[in-house]
C-alpha cells in the first residue's frame, strides 16, 4: 500500500502493475480486512472479489509474477501455498474468518 491509498486504490493499482489487469472501482467487491499468522509472521490482507476485468491481448505479467492462470476450487494446482489454498477454500465454502476491519 502506498501512503494515502485506500484498499481499493491499492488493489486496482497492483492488478494493473503486476498483471496488466484493468477494472473499475465498481468492479471491486471488498470482503474484509483479515489477520493472518504463519511461519512466525503476523500479516494483514484485504480480500476483494473482482467481478469484471480486462487483460489486453499480448501483455505478460511483470517480473514479480512467473505465471498466472484461473482455476476452479476443485482444480487448484498442487504447488499452491497451504495458506493460500486454505483461504480460497474458506471463501468458496462461505467460511471466511471474521474480518478485523472493513475499511475500504
Amino acid at each position: 500500500m502506498e501512503k494515502g491509498e485506500t484498499n481499493a486504490q491499492t488493489m486496482k493499482r497492483e492488478l494493473a502493475e503486476e498483471l496488466h489487469l484493468q477494472c473499475e472501482f465498481s468492479d471491486l467487491d471488498f470482503q474484509g480486512l483479515f489477520y493472518q499468522r504463519f511461519f512466525g509472521k503476523h500479516d494483514h490482507y484485504s480480500l476483494f472479489i473482482v467481478k469484471r476485468w480486462h487483460i489486453p491481448e499480448g501483455l505478460t505479467p511483470c517480473w514479480e509474477i512467473e505465471e498466472y492462470a484461473f482455476f476452479s476450487a476443485a482444480t487448484l494446482p498442487p504447488d499452491v501455498g497451504q495458506e493460500t489454498a486454505r483461504r480460497l477454500k474458506d471463501f468458496w465454502h462461505g467460511s471466511l474468518p471474521e474480518p478485523v476491519g472493513n475499511s475500504r
